[in-house]
């Protein structure tokens, strides 16, 4: 996670815009677990992003208790890193 995020950061140009967007790809593909904790310790926002991220899932496969468990785990794993 961390290596390809600096390496799209440190290309310049629009390198907000362009490490939001690897980030955000790179989160999918990772998950959280590939996202380094002293970097989710740094948002001060991680509760909520953990209840809109459980949101979000569960309004994509309603009923689904996979899908809702690993929502919970989200919400739990994020507000150990707040």
């Amino acid at each position: 996670f961390e290596d390809g995020l600096l390496c799209v950061i440190n290309q310049g140009g629009d390198a907000d815009s362009n490490g939001a967007v690897a980030g955000a790809l790179l989160g999918a593909r990772d998950g959280l677990h590939g996202v380094p904790t002293r970097l989710l310790r740094g948002l001060t926002t991680s509760r909520y992003l953990a209840r809109v991220a459980r949101e979000l899932l569960v309004r994509i496969a309603p009923g689904d208790a996979g899908v809702a468990a690993k929502a919970e785990a989200l919400a739990f794993e994020a507000a150990g890193a707040a």
